[in-house]
């Protein structure tokens, strides 16, 4: 089984109870010798790397892992000095528009060009530059997609009005009871988003969803879909009305909080014109940050991760502005070095794997690289 792979994230993901049954017995790094290891990023390693890229978010981009480690270890301002500067001056209006013409949705707008995407939403543009561009969900209509592997010639067709990797994440976990479960994990099955959000639910029960399941059937595939489903809609989540979202939005004090408490109705609500209105009751304080006010910030502080939990746009500026190492010079530097024990201590004071993730990252990535994270989460 594990000859499949090239890596045991692959591995794991692919085949998950064949994995745990490696750690179980002992057998893991034998078996899985032959897969690519994780690379040690050493400064002569990360600088190598460093030399193929011209911005820092390129870098970033393309090689996460090294650019981590220089971060981490505070060798980005060395490693980056061949690179273009870190752009001071605020993005025009036009420059934005020019930029968000690449892009066809938003989430690809934010992921390659954050820096306009974020100057855009500050200032009110975002639904101006973005008017060209498609909505994966509105959260009212329903887009096709298929699951298939050409090898096997097995296709499942599903519908959903939920934002596609969401949906894909359901199918692939072990709670997935359709038949996609057959083909979704094998490692050269393809995931096809067929159309865009355009099928109301009218559309879906009379004609959506098997006309698709047509187009496999005469092209000779296995077409998994249960019969019974082919045109039900299995997805009840409430769709986000203005009235919906302003109840919503009413339990949040701060435009922060509504995005951290539930980011699917504040990502409904910022593509809507009435945002402003939604949010209206929200306190929202925008800083002009300038490195007097961020040193005498980062003086209440006595770690990097506590002033960035606390001041994330202080930090931020101070990272990409280059002066981040100067203001955190008070500050003790946090180098845990983790063991299994220390680990699974760490793992009991949380009840799901995304809290562990995000409040423990240090401990959470030790049990990945080492292959024990089924084991110090089998509580949650």
């Amino acid at each position: 089984m594990a000859l499949k792979y090239d890596k045991r994230s692959h591995f794991r993901e692919g085949s998950p109870t064949f994995y745990r049954a490696a750690i179980r017995y002992g057998w893991l790094d034998e078996i899985c010798s032959h897969m690519v290891t994780r690379k040690q990023w050493t400064f002569n390693a990360v600088k190598r790397e460093a030399r193929k890229y011209k911005t820092r978010s390129e870098f970033r981009n393309s090689a996460g892992s090294a650019y981590n480690k220089a971060l981490r270890e505070s060798w980005l301002d060395e490693l980056s000095k061949h690179m273009e500067p870190v752009r001071n001056t605020a993005y025009t209006k036009e420059e934005i528009t020019q930029e968000a013409t690449k892009y066809k949705y938003r989430s690809d707008f934010k992921a390659s060009a954050n820096g306009h995407y974020q100057r855009a939403r500050r200032q009110g543009w975002l639904d101006d530059v973005c008017k060209h561009m498609s909505v994966r969900t509105d959260g009212g209509s329903h887009c096709v997609y298929s699951i298939v592997n050409e090898r096997l010639r097995k296709v499942y067709i599903g519908i959903t009005r939920q934002n596609l990797n969401k949906r894909i994440s359901d199918h692939k976990s072990k709670k997935n009871r359709t038949f996609s479960r057959r083909i979704v994990v094998e490692p050269d099955t393809e995931i096809k988003q067929l159309s865009d959000y355009i099928y109301s639910a009218a559309d879906v029960k009379e004609f959506a969803e098997r006309k698709f399941i047509k187009d496999y059937l005469n092209l000779g595939y296995e077409v998994l879909n249960s019969e019974k489903a082919i045109g039900t809609i299995g997805y009840k989540e409430a769709i986000w009305t203005k009235s919906a979202l302003q109840k919503e939005a009413a339990k949040y004090k701060s435009r922060k909080e509504f995005r951290a408490r539930n980011s699917s109705a504040y990502a409904t609500a910022t593509r809507r014109s009435d945002f402003a209105e939604i949010t209206s009751h929200m306190s929202y304080k925008r800083h002009s940050w300038n490195k007097e006010k961020i040193v005498n910030i980062s003086l209440q502080y006595k770690t990097r991760a506590s002033f960035k939990q606390a001041s994330p746009s202080a930090y931020l500026h101070a990272r990409l502005n280059g002066f981040l190492d100067e203001v955190c010079r008070h500050m003790k530097p946090v180098n845990k070095t983790w063991d299994k024990g220390l680990v699974l201590k760490e793992a009991k004071k949380f009840k799901s794997r995304d809290r562990f993730r995000l409040k423990a990252s240090g401990a959470y990535k030790w049990a990945v690289r080492h292959g024990c994270l089924d084991e110090v989460c089998r509580h949650m």
